[in-house]
């Protein structure tokens, strides 16, 4: 079974922001927007990306951490013994947990660096971990 795509960029950030590491249907609810639904696939995450890239680029500080807190993973040790297996799963999800509280202004910092960067090529590729 392949992990959800949102899991998947979740973890890569994490990777890139806290080296530490990275949900499924997505229901945003905030005052960005009321009910938006990102489903669980590529083009459903770019969407998300593509919001968050909007709040950063109107410098929404507020709305951009609530819009990235909704990343975080609702059931990390599921997820890491799913896609790393029981032994490596449970040294991410220990990385994971300390780091945590943290993700949502990490993500929303990555997103505003983005956007200071004039960036607009955003990409979203599902990848399959091996363990």
């Amino acid at each position: 079974m392949r992990p959800p795509a949102k899991c998947l960029f979740t973890a890569g950030c994490l990777l890139l922001v806290s080296s530490a590491i990275l949900p499924q249907n997505t229901v945003v609810t905030n005052s960005v927007s009321s009910q938006l639904k990102y489903d669980d696939s590529e083009s459903g995450l770019k969407r998300e990306f593509e919001d968050a890239v909007k709040v950063a680029k109107k410098h929404d500080g507020t709305n951009l951490v609530s819009l990235t807190t909704d990343m975080a993973l609702p059931d990390p040790h599921l997820w890491f013994t799913k896609v790393f297996g029981a032994e490596i799963g449970a040294a991410y999800e220990k990385e994971y947990a300390l780091s945590v509280s943290r993700l949502p202004s990490k993500l929303a910092d990555v997103f505003e660096k983005f956007t200071a960067q004039k960036s607009t090529d955003l990409k979203v590729l599902r990848r399959l971990f091996l363990h």
